[in-house]
Parts: C-alpha cells; sequence; structure tokens
C-alpha cells in the first residue's frame, strides 16, 4: 500500500474489492491519518478520476485522484491535493482473487450463452 507524508499526517492509497451482483469492482480509497479524504466507490470504469473536498487542520483542500488500466500488480494512479502531485505510483489490490473469481464467473457465463445460442440457432 503506497503511503507518503503530507502536512506532517500519513498518506495512504488502499485499493479494494468491492463486491457487484455477479462481478466486483475495485474502490480506490485515500485515507489521511486513517480516515478517509477520498473515495472512488468501485467504479465500473477502467480509468477515470474522481475528486473530492476535506478538512485538514482546520482548512479545506481539495484532492483529486486519476487512476489507469489495471497492470502488474494494481491500478496506476496519481494523487494531486491543492493541485500539487502528492503521490504517483500503483496501488495493489487487496483480495484481487475475489475481483478475478467474479469476472472469471461472468466470462464463464457469456461463453456458455453463446454455445448455448449458436447450437440452438445454427439448427
Amino acid at each position: 500500500m503506497p503511503t507518503a507524508r503530507w502536512h506532517g499526517s500519513r498518506l495512504e492509497v488502499r485499493a479494494r474489492a468491492v463486491p457487484r451482483y455477479l462481478w466486483s469492482t475495485v474502490s480506490i480509497d485515500v485515507l489521511i491519518d486513517g480516515a478517509p479524504v477520498l473515495r472512488t466507490g468501485g467504479q465500473f470504469r477502467a480509468r477515470g478520476g474522481v475528486t473530492s473536498e476535506f478538512r485538514h487542520d482546520g482548512e479545506r483542500h481539495t484532492a483529486e485522484l486519476s487512476w489507469g488500466t489495471v497492470g502488474g500488480r494494481g491500478f496506476p494512479f496519481m494523487l494531486r491535493i491543492d493541485g500539487e502531485i502528492v503521490l504517483a505510483t500503483e496501488v495493489p489490490v487487496d483480495n484481487m482473487t475475489a475481483v478475478l473469481v467474479g469476472w472469471g464467473t461472468v466470462l464463464v457465463a457469456v461463453i456458455a450463452c453463446t454455445v448455448f445460442a449458436f447450437q440452438y440457432f445454427v439448427r
């Protein structure tokens, strides 16, 4: 899990599996001293970005997180706070097995339906 120091506080970025109907997505969360300041919420997008406002030491700040398509061990991301890049690296996904099993199930179902439809309609 990527970490950094920001304004004297511990900043962490985590990625976790979020269950959906037949599959799982991934939520990337930003925490400062253990308190969440931004969550992507498991959006159904391979790439994207979200913005959040939060208060720290009595001041208002804006966090911007952008992420790319999952790579070798996780999602590449860039975190900006108040327009400055604070952290840009890759975040591994906790329990990636749940995500893969869910998507594997969906893939098997699609293939089974395709085979059935092909056999039913071709004859």
